[in-house]
């Protein structure tokens, strides 16, 4: 996948289900998030992504996204980003 960018709708595997979210920004240094430390770079860079249903925020790396493309150019189906 191409490296993702703030605001785009991801999806990701989770704890044995895929989970859906958004991009919020590029991590390209060490840090913690929720008290798990994320060891970015710029040359392994992890991606801060918010998830739908419950707004948790964690870190991601490239290779474990998937860009929805379908959703940026509106042919998705709208309810997949509906809060429940």
């Amino acid at each position: 996948m191409a490296e993702p960018k703030a605001g785009d709708k991801v999806s990701w595997k989770s704890h044995g289900s895929s989970a859906h979210g958004t991009v919020k920004r590029k991590l390209v240094s060490p840090t913690t998030t929720k008290g798990h430390k994320v060891a970015a770079s710029r040359e392994n860079p992890e991606f801060l992504v918010e998830a739908r249903r419950r707004k948790a925020r964690g870190a991601q790396g490239t290779s474990t996204l998937e860009r929805l493309s379908s959703i940026r150019n509106g042919s998705a189906d709208p309810a997949l980003f509906q809060r429940s």
